[in-house]
């Protein structure tokens, strides 16, 4: 859908029909996760959505709120997120502070899904929080949140235990 004009604005005239018609208050777009080179196209969405939600706006006398979500680590908003770029356009930005413990097996350890400070080897939100660029980018367009729920792996005891 974002990687044309056509169907970026088919989209958008789609959502925002839906948002008058059933008087929502804004867009969220959460995109999980844009690869390197896909992540322009994100940054043109929300462009043409800033575009089009302002004409709506001026027409309605209501504005309708632009926001994304955003991943915490750091590897993936360097990959999927031009956040300078971004910034431009939405009214703010959802940090998705959660999943940093998903078991996987380049990643053999479980944790907290959103750890407030890292151990080793690991991140947590405060790392993200300091992440100087983002936080300065996105001054107080930036909303965090917790996630409550629980996983479980079946982790196998070594075979040969040291």
């Amino acid at each position: 859908m974002a990687n044309s004009s056509e169907t970026r604005h088919i989209f958008l005239t789609s959502a925002a029909h839906l948002l008058q018609e059933y008087s929502f208050d804004g867009l969220d777009i959460d995109w999980e996760f844009p690869t390197k080179l896909e992540r322009e196209n994100l940054v043109l969405l929300l462009k043409e959505a800033r575009k089009m939600f302002n004409q709506v706006t001026a027409k309605a006398q209501s504005q309708l709120l632009l926001s994304t979500a955003v991943a915490s680590p750091r590897t993936l908003i360097d990959t999927s997120y031009d956040i300078p770029g971004l910034a431009m356009y939405v009214d703010f930005v959802n940090l998705m502070s959660y999943d940093y413990h998903v078991y996987q097996p380049y990643l053999p350890f479980t944790g907290h899904n959103s750890p407030l400070f890292h151990r080793k080897a690991e991140e947590g939100f405060f790392c993200y929080l300091k992440y100087g660029m983002v936080c300065r980018v996105l001054g107080g367009k930036r909303n965090a949140s917790q996630q409550n729920n629980g996983r479980h792996s079946n982790i196998c005891a070594y075979i040969h235990p040291p």
